[in-house]
């Protein structure tokens, strides 16, 4: 089955790299054997080829385009996969545990449009923060990126991601959202700690969410793990 993955970032490259039978789209060519097309320019909307799987990448705004877009070009896809963020969620008491029933923050223009493609029958798959050896912790940290040690981080590795997408692409299950993340919500002073990280300033309280993921876990084998964040460094 054919499979097209709507835009390129971080994400999009990792899935094309582990199939590179999946076709891919770019706003602007630069690589051979692609795809271009903008969701904010619909004359590239006549480049995307029928397919039988699309994994969409980027965030689902405007609205107004995302729901032309769907009706006139993905109305019949078999299998619509949407990539949003666990931020789509609303977050008021301090370590709240977020599952897929909790309030979603509609304030957002592209949970707007996640939904919208959502109950069109689309999977989204929230994914919590992502990193890898290229996106490293450790190098957010000795950058100084990360100013609070207390808060809460929930993570997911690239490689999980895009497991997780395969899964999925073999295994619809149209219309559900899942969240993606490993399930060992840490905070920073915790990673820092492990790896002999010192933090200059204290830090504050800061509002921090437990993400959970029996969901997707349910949906997994049940020999899949989620990659141990440490492993990157031991």
């Amino acid at each position: 089955m054919s499979t097209l993955i709507l835009g390129r970032g971080h994400v999009g490259k990792a899935l094309h790299k582990s199939n590179e039978s999946f076709l891919y789209t770019n706003r602007k060519k630069s690589h051979t054997n692609q795809i271009i097309f903008d969701l904010e320019n619909k004359t590239t909307w006549k480049n995307i080829p029928k397919t039988d799987n699309i994994v969409w990448t980027f965030p689902a705004k405007p609205l107004e385009l995302v729901q032309e877009f769907y009706e006139e070009r993905l109305s019949k896809i078999k299998n619509l996969i949407v990539l949003a963020s666990t931020s789509c969620y609303v977050n008021k008491r301090q370590k709240e545990k977020i599952d897929e029933n909790s309030t979603l923050n509609t304030g957002l223009i592209r949970v707007k449009g996640e939904e919208f493609l959502r109950k069109q029958g689309a999977t989204v798959l929230c994914l919590a923060g992502i990193y890898d050896q290229e996106r490293n912790p450790l190098n957010w940290l000795r950058k100084n990126l990360i100013r609070n040690p207390k808060k809460v981080v929930n993570l997911v590795h690239t490689d999980d991601i895009v497991t997780i997408i395969e899964h999925f692409l073999k295994n619809p299950v149209p219309g559900e959202r899942f969240n993606v993340c490993d399930g060992f919500p840490r905070t920073w002073q915790e990673i820092g700690d492990r790896i002999g990280f010192e933090f200059r300033m204290p830090g504050e309280r800061e509002v921090s969410k437990l993400i959970n993921n029996e969901k997707v876990k349910s949906t997994l084998p049940k020999d899949f793990k989620f990659r141990p964040l440490f492993d990157l460094w031991d």
